[in-house]
C-alpha cells in the first residue's frame, strides 16, 4: 500500500507539492513500518528519481533532434526552390554549366542536384534537397 501511495506521489506534476509528499511518506515509513519495508520504500523513492533522470534526458534528447529535424526541413524547403529553377532550366536544355552561371553557383553543386534529378525524376525538389543535406551533414561528420 506505501509503495502504491509513492507512485501515486511520483505522479504530481509540481516539484514541491511532489518532494513534500514523498518526504511525508518517508517520514511515515521510518517512524511506523518495521525496517526492512521503510528501506523498501526509499530504494522505491531513489530508483523513482533515476528513472525521472533518465526519462528528462531522453525528453532533452528528442527535443534537440527534433529542433536539428526542423532545421534541415526548413532549409530543404528553402533550397528546393533552387532546385525547381534548375530542375526547369534542365527540362528547357539548359547545359550544367550554364545553369551554374546564371544562377551563380559552382558547377560541381548544380552537377550534383542534376543528378540526383536524373537519377530519381519521381522525387520532389524538397526530397532531392532533404538527400542534399544529408549528404552535406555526413561529408561534415567525416571530415
Amino acid at each position: 500500500m506505501v509503495e502504491e501511495t509513492v507512485r501515486l506521489a511520483q505522479e504530481i506534476r509540481d516539484e514541491e507539492q511532489r518532494m513534500q509528499a514523498l518526504a511525508g511518506i518517508l517520514t511515515f515509513a521510518d517512524k511506523i513500518l518495521d525496517r526492512d519495508y521503510a528501506k523498501r520504500i526509499k530504494e522505491v523513492i531513489g530508483m523513482n528519481k533515476v528513472e525521472q533522470l533518465f526519462f528528462d534526458e531522453g525528453v532533452e534528447m528528442g527535443i534537440a533532434k527534433g529542433i536539428a529535424r526542423g532545421r534541415v526541413k526548413g532549409a530543404a524547403e528553402g533550397r528546393a526552390e533552387l532546385i525547381g529553377c534548375i530542375r526547369k532550366k534542365l527540362k528547357k536544355g539548359y547545359a550544367v554549366i550554364e545553369i551554374a552561371e546564371v544562377l551563380e553557383l559552382e558547377a560541381l553543386y548544380v552537377r550534383r542536384i542534376a543528378d540526383l534529378i536524373q537519377n530519381e525524376p519521381e522525387d520532389s525538389d524538397v526530397e532531392i534537397a532533404e538527400k542534399l543535406f544529408r549528404e552535406e551533414s555526413v561529408q561534415q561528420t567525416a571530415g
